[in-house]
């Protein structure tokens, strides 16, 4: 019994090997998808940080110095180990999707939580620019949030992060 099985399998090994030797099935590479950027400034750009949520609002500014410090109360300094990374985060955030582009007509926004914005992002940059953004409601999973730049009829999927 052992020696038919054994003829069985020789065969079959034989004809698996010379499957996995000559390939026949197209290899097919993958390519990544481009990343979808919400907006994209340097991070260096970034000299003045304000947040509004509902009736907070705060500001960081970074001094000459590279030394980012509360707007106001003025001058108190931030513990840069938690600062480190949110300006990284602020410099290009990474959509998820693009819902609604500048082309088409302007989204019903109420659906987004985007007509009467609870977050509002304001940033300064090198130069007297200024971008400002407003973030909606979460999606169900709370992995997301609706995004629109200000001036723009884009809706974007942001991650919440």
């Amino acid at each position: 019994m052992r020696l038919r099985t054994i003829v069985a399998f020789v065969p079959a090994a034989i004809v698996l090997g010379a499957i996995v030797y000559v390939n026949p099935f197209p290899q097919v590479d993958v390519e990544p998808e481009p990343s979808l950027w919400f907006y994209r400034v340097l991070e260096g750009d970034i000299k003045v940080v304000k947040v509004s949520h509902r009736d907070k609002r705060v500001e960081f500014v970074k001094t000459d110095d590279d030394i980012w410090v509360f707007g106001n109360p003025t001058g108190l300094t931030i513990d840069p180990l938690r600062w480190s990374g949110i300006t990284l985060l602020l410099a290009g955030p990474l959509a998820s999707r693009q819902l609604s582009s500048n082309m088409q007509s302007t989204p019903d926004l109420v659906q987004y939580g985007l007509n009467s914005s609870e977050t509002v992002v304001d940033l300064g940059l090198i130069g007297g620019r200024h971008l400002r953004f407003e973030l909606g409601y979460k999606t169900t999973d709370g992995g997301h949030h609706y995004g629109q730049l200000t001036g723009s009829t884009a809706v974007f999927l942001i991650d919440s992060a």
